[in-house]
Formats: structure tokens, C-alpha cells, sequence
């Protein structure tokens, strides 16, 4: 640019225009330099320009969510299952993730945000509570929702917890125990976990009188896919499930109890794998149409000794059986490596980590949950806050992060970045070099994203 100076003054640009004159007390041409504005993405941001910002929004964060959801096709999904109500959904989950409110404050929130820019939500509480009702009254788009997005070949691990209420409206909320054993009313949610993607790919409400067992025909029903694979806990044991599992051709693993005829504990260990520095011998057997696979964990075995003789030293009488000391049986109807299998029953401790995660996003919503349908409308939308936080959590995962940034860090730093309208375009602020590093390693243009969703 002809006659344009930009000078760098601490991390921002600055743009003059210079010109010389005459000084006629020093018999001299002088350089005159006369400010412009700031030098911002390539343009001049001139000093009016400057006094007439119409907004400031956060734009880092929204940014890699909005990615996350485009490029995981969950947008796409959303538009199809739920053409009247994707983007109250969009609005409920980024909230969620990123700072979760109440409905009452959802607009405020909203306002200050790039989103503001890219959809048009509902943003009332009277309104949103009403989409919410709709979202959980429409069983049939969820339904076609997580067929969506329930993975071909996929190892489904599938749990259930509950969250107690006290209101009389909530026809699910029925008296049911607690894992504590305490009779409360409840309401069930029953979640499926990927253990290929590692990620949540289906959820349920459920009452809270209805046992954990007394679930799974449905379950199997909506997610119709012969080639899941689904591992279930000791609550799942019943003719009635391998039943149901047999009919739809499901593949599963479940544990049995230590006393379980199934079980015979005079079988050699032979092989030996290491799990988390812990050897594990292992062994697999036939029993009637299903396999075996029993597993040993050394250290484990010395624990239970260890304790046993602590405990009688007290003077407690226990009795102390050797033979089924640190020893675990899975039942399956799948012939496979004994380590495979052992690695996908200990997929169950994602699943506990994934429960803790979902109370925690469902827990701004209690005040609104009144009925039925408003309780599925916000598990649903708690769900899609859900899965993506875990595309966060698996990128810091993948690259051994996460023991140095929590997702909650992540979305934290990118939030330092803005977008600043002008009246006729949208620039971005100064990306603080953490932020930028961060956004290197999600594959995030930042700067270009305005440009980008614009186009």
C-alpha cells in the first residue's frame, strides 16, 4: 500500500499514512506520519469504524463446537429428526458444554456469544420449554435419530442410572431402589456407550419402579442391529434377556456371579495377558450355547488374601474359598480372545466416568423438569451436550493431553478469542498463542470460521 506505514506497538498493528514536509527551521524535509486505525486481518480498521462496533462475541469456543458438529455429522442428523426444533437443540447442548444455565438465563447467555450469529433460536423460557416438551414427546425422531448415529459393527457398552424428583407431575418419577438400597422416586436413564468410538450413541428414560433387566427388549427393539455388540452387567442375568438377545442375534458379554454353576473353577489358566501392569491369566470353555471366559488377576487374588486374614485378625469369622480368589467368568455367545474380551467388560468404567459427565450437564435443568415429555426433552438435549464434550475429551485423549487440559481448559482458553461486527464485517481479536495452539491441534481456522459459516 502506497504511502502506508504499519508499525507494530506490544502484540497489535497499527496503520499511519506518511508523507514529508517542509520545516523551515531546520532547512529540511521531515517525515509526518497521520493515523488511520488499527491493522487488523490484512485491512485498515478505521478510527470511525472503531466508534461504531455493534458487538462483541465469544468466538473461539463456539467456533470448535460448531466444527465439532458439522463435521460429525450431528447437525445434519438434527436437521432431518428434528427440522422444527434443531436449532433450540443446538442452542440447549452448546450451553451445556460450554457455561450451562437456566432456561431464564439461556437468551443472556446466548447473546454474548458467536452463536447469536449463526442460528435463531427460540430463546424465552416459556418458548424453550415448550420446544422441550415437543423434543421429548416425538419418541419416533429420537428413535431415528440414534439409528443414525449408532455405528455399524459397533461394542455397545450399556448401563443405567437415576435421578430422584419430588414433583407430582413427573409420572415416571416411581418409587424404585436406589443403588443404596433406599426406596425413592426415581426416574431411570439408560445409556449406550461405543466402545469403538468412544463415544455415547443412545439414551432412554425409563420409570423408576422398572428394573434394570426389564429394559433391554426395548433397548434391543429400537437399536435393531445384529451387529452390536453389547456388555452388560450382573443385573442383565436372566433366561428372559438371552432370550431377547437371542431372537435379534445380539452379541454380548456378561459377568457371572461367583457361585453360578457356569463356572468351573478346576479349568487351567494357560494363557497370561498384562492389563494395566496387572497379569491376567486366562482360560475359555463352552457351556451349553454360550463360552466361558474366566480370568484370574494376580494382584487381585493377593489383595482378597490379604484382606481376609486382616479381617480375622479382628476377630471376625469369615471363611476364605482360594479357588475363586481374583477370579472373574464372563458369559458370552461369542467365540473370541479371552483379552478382547476382558478389555471390552472393563469398558465398563467408561461408562460410570460418562454418567458422571451427563448428571453433571443435567443438572441446570432441574428446575424445569415439571412432566413427562419436558424430562425426555432435556435428557435428549443433555445427550447431545453429552457426545459433544466427548469429541473434545477423545481429541485430548488421543493426544495424551488429557492429563494436563481438561475440556473445561479447552473451551476456557478458545473463549479469549472474539469476533468484533463491525457495520459492514465481522473481524476477529487477537488469538493469545495458547488458544492458537489449541485450535492447531483441532484442525480449527479460527480466524476464517466467520468467513467460513458466512459464505
Amino acid at each position: 500500500m502506497k504511502g502506508i506505514e504499519i508499525k507494530r506497538i506490544g502484540n497489535n498493528y497499527y496503520a499511519y499514512k506518511s508523507t514529508t514536509v517542509w520545516d523551515k527551521e531546520k532547512k529540511k524535509r521531515r517525515k509526518v506520519s497521520r493515523y488511520l486505525g488499527k491493522y487488523v486481518d490484512g485491512k485498515i480498521v478505521k478510527v470511525r469504524e472503531i466508534a461504531s462496533i455493534r458487538g462483541v462475541y465469544e468466538l473461539g469456543n463456539v467456533s470448535l463446537l460448531w466444527h465439532i458438529i458439522e463435521k460429525s455429522g450431528i447437525k445434519s442428523m438434527l436437521q432431518k429428526t428434528f427440522p422444527d426444533e434443531w436449532e433450540e437443540i443446538v442452542l440447549l447442548a452448546f450451553n451445556r458444554v460450554l457455561n450451562p444455565q437456566p432456561l431464564k438465563s439461556v437468551k443472556l447467555w446466548y447473546e454474548k456469544t458467536y452463536l447469536a450469529k449463526l442460528i435463531s433460536p427460540a430463546l424465552s423460557p416459556k418458548s424453550l420449554s415448550s420446544y422441550l416438551r415437543e423434543i421429548g414427546s416425538d419418541a419416533a425422531a429420537q428413535r431415528e435419530f440414534f439409528r443414525r448415529l449408532i455405528g455399524k459393527d459397533e461394542k455397545i457398552v450399556y448401563d443405567t442410572t437415576s435421578i430422584f424428583t419430588y414433583s407430582k407431575n413427573i409420572n415416571l418419577a416411581e418409587l424404585g431402589y436406589n443403588k443404596e438400597h433406599l426406596l425413592l422416586p426415581q426416574i431411570n436413564i439408560l445409556l449406550a456407550f461405543s466402545k469403538k468410538r468412544k463415544l455415547p450413541c443412545y439414551i432412554r428414560v425409563v420409570p423408576g419402579s422398572i428394573m434394570d433387566a426389564k429394559t433391554l427388549r426395548v433397548f434391543v427393539e429400537e437399536i435393531n442391529d445384529k451387529r452390536a455388540f453389547i456388555v452388560l452387567d450382573k443385573g442383565f442375568l436372566s433366561q428372559d434377556n438371552f432370550d431377547v438377545l437371542s431372537k435379534y442375534d445380539i452379541n454380548f458379554i456378561i459377568p457371572l456371579r461367583r457361585n453360578s454353576r457356569a463356572i468351573d473353577y478346576s479349568k487351567h489358566l494357560r494363557k497370561v495377558f498384562v492389563f494395566r501392569e496387572r497379569a491376567i491369566k486366562c482360560t475359555r470353555y463352552s457351556y451349553e450355547n454360550f463360552y466361558v471366559y474366566l480370568f484370574e488377576d494376580i494382584l487381585l487374588r493377593a489383595e482378597e488374601e490379604n484382606e481376609f486374614y486382616n479381617i480375622r485378625e479382628k476377630g471376625v469369622k469369615l471363611t476364605f474359598n482360594r479357588k475363586v480368589s481374583g477370579k472373574i467368568a464372563l458369559l458370552s455367545n461369542v467365540k473370541a480372545n479371552p483379552e478382547e474380551i476382558y478389555l471390552l467388560y472393563k469398558s465398563r468404567d467408561e461408562i460410570e466416568k460418562v454418567f458422571h459427565v451427563f448428571k453433571n450437564v443435567l443438572q441446570a435443568d432441574r428446575p424445569y423438569l415439571r412432566d413427562d415429555d419436558s424430562i425426555r426433552g432435556h435428557v435428549f438435549v443433555s445427550f447431545v451436550a453429552l457426545y459433544i464434550y466427548y469429541h473434545v475429551l477423545n481429541k485430548l485423549l488421543k493426544l495424551n493431553l488429557s492429563n494436563k487440559l481438561s475440556v473445561k481448559d479447552v473451551l476456557l482458553e478458545l473463549s479469549k478469542v472474539y469476533a468484533i461486527e463491525l457495520n459492514d464485517r465481522i473481524i476477529v481479536s487477537e488469538i493469545p498463542k495458547k488458544a492458537q495452539q489449541l485450535a492447531n491441534l483441532f484442525n480449527l481456522d479460527i480466524e476464517l470460521f466467520p468467513k467460513k459459516v458466512r459464505s
